[in-house]
């Protein structure tokens, strides 16, 4: 089983700043978000979520890379983390991150809100057809 960690509003805040301080020192990050339990109370892990500068790297490599980062992010806070690449993951989970997440930092704002309005507006357009099959399919109504 998990441990669950419980911090003050204060300790949050300031393990927030620290979090992002360190990942702005990461020259392939150009933005990150923190998102996940750790914003609304107890958790197990903090999720962070990471846009890379453009990478020529397969699949596996970045997966290491995201293990890598959750390795030092550990080692440093003293915390479970994980750590995805929002390039790389599944349109709902961007569209989560962006919609329920707070963004740590920025390098590049023209960047981060270019993703970010492409990624609504698939979203959109996604979910309008999701929900046309769900019901057609299913008869659920969402």
């Amino acid at each position: 089983m998990k441990q669950v960690y419980q911090l003050s509003k204060n300790e949050k805040e300031e393990l927030q700043k620290n979090i992002s301080h360190f990942l702005k020192k990461k020259d392939n990050i150009l933005f990150a978000y923190l998102h996940g339990s750790f914003l609304v109370g107890p958790f197990h892990d903090i999720d962070i979520a990471i846009f890379l500068k453009p990478l020529k790297l397969n699949k596996a490599s970045l997966l290491r890379y995201e293990l890598m980062l959750e390795t030092k992010l550990q080692e440093q806070f003293h915390f479970p983390f994980d750590v995805r690449i929002l390039s790389s993951s599944p349109l709902a989970f961007r569209f989560s991150v962006i919609k329920n997440g707070i963004l740590l930092f920025s390098k590049d704002e023209s960047k981060r809100t270019d993703f970010e309005s492409l990624s609504f507006v698939k979203y959109h357009d996604f979910h309008f057809y999701l929900k046309r099959y769900l019901g057609d399919s299913f008869g659920i109504h969402v």
